[in-house]
């Protein structure tokens, strides 16, 4: 979460943030925030789509 502490980030920039990490594992770990309210996942269409995480208020509060 503190990745995305200082504003809404791109999948593939959150991705290349975490140095040694399985390149699957961003996957399952945001869906998880997004499911448990902690994160939103904002989809744009483009070519290619364009996805951003970005924290909830729920999750700023956690982050703090």
């Amino acid at each position: 979460m503190v990745l995305l502490g200082d504003g809404p980030r791109r999948y593939s920039e959150l991705r290349r943030s975490v140095e040694d990490i399985s390149p699957r594992m961003p996957t399952p770990t945001l869906h998880s925030l997004e499911r448990d309210g902690l994160a939103l996942r904002t989809v744009t269409s483009s070519s290619p789509p364009r996805v951003d995480y970005a924290l909830t208020p729920v999750g700023r509060t956690l982050s703090a």
